[in-house]
């Protein structure tokens, strides 16, 4: 996660400044990652059938990053606004 750039520079819980923000293709590693490796061991131990998963999966998880709002986490308060945030 790196410093978020524009015009949201702080966080909306505590006001802080100190914020990182997901980048898109960051997301797209983490959440391809396993996938891409079960699709691998599954391949090579069962079927080829499963090789073919792997530019699915990757298409998708791009497709599903340019769509939503990026993970933005205060490093103070520790909560997180963007996709999958669960704040309270």
């Amino acid at each position: 996660m790196g410093n978020q750039s524009g015009q949201n520079k702080r966080c909306i819980h505590c006001s802080s400044e100190r914020i990182a923000v997901m980048s898109k293709w960051r997301y797209v590693f983490f959440m391809s990652t396993l996938p891409v490796i079960m699709a691998v061991v599954l391949g090579w131990w069962m079927t080829s059938f499963f090789f073919v998963f792997i530019p699915a999966v990757i298409v998708l998880n791009s497709i599903l990053a340019a769509k939503r709002p990026p993970v933005i986490m205060c490093m103070d308060c520790k909560k997180e606004t963007g996709r999958a945030s669960h704040s309270a």
